[in-house]
């Protein structure tokens, strides 16, 4: 399977949008998971997400600890670009 090296932040956020089942426009960097309506689905969702876009398997213990979209993009090491 091809893996994407970098997707823009516009394409994230556009995918978080969908998973967190809110309006893109509701996300920011400093957008507080919690109040975007994150959940135990969502979590699932943005694992899967990040395996079939990145190949990459998240730790359960750094995505629980995360309490805002920044927080997520870092877990990413540095493939969501301009």
């Amino acid at each position: 399977m091809k893996y994407s090296c970098l997707m823009t932040q516009s394409a994230f956020y556009s995918s978080l949008a969908e998973i967190i089942d809110t309006d893109v426009a509701n996300l920011s960097p400093d957008a507080e998971l919690e109040v975007l309506g994150w959940s135990s689905l969502s979590v699932v969702s943005f694992i899967a997400f990040v395996d079939d876009n990145f190949g990459l398997i998240l730790e359960p213990r750094k995505l629980a600890v995360c309490k805002t979209v920044r927080d997520l993009t870092l877990l990413l090491d540095g493939k969501i670009g301009a």
